[in-house]
């Protein structure tokens, strides 16, 4: 039996085989979706789209893509000779950036008028202004004719004249809805600094949430409004009778969706995207407070009541400023020095510091029952499969906390890890998506390490060989050699160093073992990577952000 099919057997049951296939799916029709190759209804929870829909819609990214290599060229995701008809990890990394909603890619370097000429560049802006909900036009590879009309309208209400500004803002959520509540006014609008919605006591404490009002607390929340905004609204708390048509207003509109859509990016909110404060809204929002509590070790500070308030007649109201300006910035304050950017990782380094094997395997239980909880609730697509940018700054701080009280008892750290997946509805997709990409890892590393660890890159008659022997020295021949081949050759010498390093942390120990010193042939296919430049007297650029794993 082959070391592969060993660790196969071994580490990767076809349970666990059958979960990573599912959340690869799942996350496949996201990005997809979010960028028009596929329509599913984001808020249906049987959304699902079939193998030939997202075959076709992974061959038209596929195909924009290659028309659009010199735009990406930091960023393109190398693919490997004979794709699947699903993206690979790659490319999933490369469209999960580059539709990201918190400010990871700069569509804002490109101007109007190039974006137009690209379609990826277009669907990346569509996507933007889709998400908002206010513009009705359909994702797709065309800017609307009515683009510059739509980003006035968010420039005007932000203060923003410069449409490389409103393009950047709208690329990152938690800056354009801090923007948007620091303003004193807005052109035509009827919103002022304060959001209405219709809601039941009764559906409230169904999810869960004993509110009690505290006008008090409330109205000393009120204090940093202009006093415009603060008279208005006491105003209407006394005369419900115009909050309905307010609320029919295309900026309260989309102040309620920025709402949705922070608590939904953060990870506590997994409901419709329909502009209604529902009681999963209101539950997101106590779930994002009792996370900061456990964060900071007490059920003290923050309450509802600091920016929620039930008025007369099934009417409330929430202080969206409080929300982005004191509330969601919290968390930029957990984040540690050294922070981990996975759950994984945390929970790995959590299970280094108990010492009791019997714990340990409590703990890995804990988390085996909550994913396998998981699976049997039934969510729509807007179950996020990749952790937030703010929950993952915050995340190191929480583990880190449950590290340290572990004198307390596994009983309370399996209660901890059990209110963290409560509260972070995606977290278990978070983390199957994580190990997914792990095993891909290993599966790499391990095939190039225990086979005759030779890397072939062709490119019609062109093509590019490269041997390691047993102690990873190496020797490359080159045939009819040109840029593109040592580009794509570098990727896949590079991806295995990716692998090896990324399966040494993994796997400590046991990995240490086998290959003795992980960054032995580390170093030696990074000096074969050297190597291969000299021969092609560096005519290329070398691209370290991207890797693809090799056949």
């Amino acid at each position: 039996m082959e070391i592969v099919e060993v660790f196969n057997n071994k580490f990767v049951s076809s349970a666990s085989e059958e979960k990573f296939s599912k959340i690869h799916k799942i996350e496949c029709e996201e990005v997809l979706d979010n960028l028009g190759y596929i329509s599913l209804n984001r808020n249906s929870i049987d959304a699902s789209a079939t193998d030939k829909e997202i075959n076709n819609g992974v061959a038209e990214f596929r195909k924009e893509l290659e028309i659009s290599k010199d735009v990406f060229k930091d960023l393109y995701p190398h693919m490997k000779d004979n794709e699947t008809n699903y993206l690979n990890e790659n490319e999933l990394d490369f469209l999960h950036q580059i539709s990201s909603l918190e400010g990871e890619f700069h569509l804002h370097q490109y101007s109007l008028n190039e974006i137009a000429k690209n379609p990826i560049l277009s669907r990346i802006l569509n996507w933007r202004l889709f998400i908002l909900s206010i513009f009705n036009d359909s994702i797709s590879p065309k800017l609307s004719p009515a683009v510059n009309k739509q980003l006035n309208k968010i420039g005007k209400w932000c203060g923003i004249n410069e449409t490389h500004e409103i393009i950047e803002v709208l690329g990152d959520c938690e800056k354009l809805s801090t923007i948007l509540v620091k303003q004193n006014s807005y052109p035509n609008a009827k919103y002022e600094h304060i959001i209405f919605f219709k809601n039941t006591r009764q559906k409230i404490r169904k999810e869960g949430i004993d509110f009690k009002n505290d006008v008090t607390q409330f109205r000393s929340r009120l204090v940093f409004l202009p006093e415009e905004s603060k008279n208005s609204f006491h105003n209407k708390a006394k005369n419900l009778d115009k909050v309905e048509f307010i609320m029919k207003d295309e900026l309260h509109q989309l102040m309620t969706r920025l709402v949705q859509i922070r608590l939904w990016l953060f990870g506590t909110y997994q409901g419709n995207l329909d502009n209604d404060l529902g009681p999963l809204s209101l539950k997101a929002i106590d779930s994002f407070i009792s996370y900061i509590h456990e964060n900071y070790g007490g059920e003290t500070g923050y309450k509802m009541t600091d920016l929620v308030i039930n008025l007369k007649k099934n009417y409330w109201a929430l202080n969206v400023q409080f929300l982005f300006t004191a509330l969601l910035p919290v968390i930029t304050r957990m984040e540690e020095s050294k922070r981990s950017e996975t759950v994984s990782e945390e929970i790995g380094k959590l299970l280094i510091k108990l010492n009791n094997d019997s714990d340990r395997k409590q703990v890995i239980k804990e988390i085996g029952k909550q994913i396998e909880g998981d699976q049997m609730i039934p969510q729509g697509r807007n179950s996020k499969t990749r952790g937030g940018k703010l929950f993952l700054k915050s995340i190191g701080r929480f583990f880190k906390r449950i590290g340290s009280y572990i004198k307390k008892g596994i009983n309370w750290i399996i209660k901890s890890i059990k209110n963290l997946f409560k509260w972070i509805k995606n977290g278990v997709k978070i983390l199957l998506r994580e190990l997914k990409k792990m095993f891909s890892m290993i599966k790499t590393a391990f095939s190039f390490f225990f086979s005759k660890r030779v890397i072939k890159t062709m490119l019609g008659d062109k093509q590019i060989i490269t041997d390691y022997d047993f102690n990873f020295d190496n020797i490359t021949s080159i045939h009819n050699i040109d840029a593109e081949l040592v580009i794509k050759h570098i990727n896949k010498n590079d991806a295995i160093t990716q692998a090896l390093h990324e399966v040494a942390e993994f796997l400590g120990t046991a990995l240490h073992i086998a290959i003795k010193i992980a960054k032995g042939p580390v170093g030696w296919i990074q000096l074969g990577i050297q190597m291969i430049k000299a021969l092609s007297d560096n005519k290329f650029e070398y691209n370290r952000l991207s890797f693809t794993f090799v056949e």
